[in-house]
């Protein structure tokens, strides 16, 4: 995600890692070759050594599965968008980050299509799952059941936001 190089503190910052573990993986990156110091002193920053051919193929995998991603999101877009009656919202869940673990697809709808849209949904989503191989579990949800959910924590993919509440709502269909 970076063209050029880093401090400590913007690596720490990207990878979600304190200064000291960032430190502490920036200089076993330099050790492997991978990563180069650039300039000195307090304002020390490290770079990617883009020409070694290692780097590009791993660049070319992070590129890869970054492209395979955007088309699993799209094709579970599509099928909720070829899904009736449409749901009020959808979003994937905290995501653990695990490859074993199975991807959270939760829904909001009427409580009268809620059972009937998850069976067919499912029914759906084999294909995706299988083209992908990846499990997706799917939970549904009235207005009346919903759990409390962190926006920082779900990929929003449909509709209205689930954290939006009915007094937003209004305002927003005012404008």
């Amino acid at each position: 995600e970076v063209d050029g190089s880093l401090t400590v503190a913007d690596a720490a910052e990207k990878a979600g890692l304190t200064p000291q573990g960032a430190l502490k993986s920036l200089k076993r990156l330099v050790q492997s070759g991978f990563v180069i110091q650039v300039g000195g002193g307090r304002k020390r920053q490290y770079a990617l050594r883009r020409d070694d051919k290692l780097i590009q193929a791993i660049l070319n995998l992070f590129q890869a599965e970054a492209n395979r991603y955007e088309l699993f999101i799209e094709n579970i877009k599509k099928t909720i968008e070829n899904s009736e009656p449409p749901p009020q919202s959808v979003w994937i869940g905290k995501v653990s980050g695990k490859l074993e673990d199975a991807v959270v697809l939760e829904i909001i709808h009427q409580t009268r299509y809620l059972n009937n849209y998850l069976r067919e949904l499912r029914k759906k989503l084999n294909r995706v799952e299988r083209d992908f191989e990846i499990t997706i579990e799917v939970l549904g949800y009235t207005n009346a059941d919903l759990p409390s959910i962190n926006p920082g924590e779900i990929i929003h993919l449909y509709g209205i936001p689930p954290f939006i509440d009915n007094n937003t709502i209004d305002i927003l269909a005012r404008f």
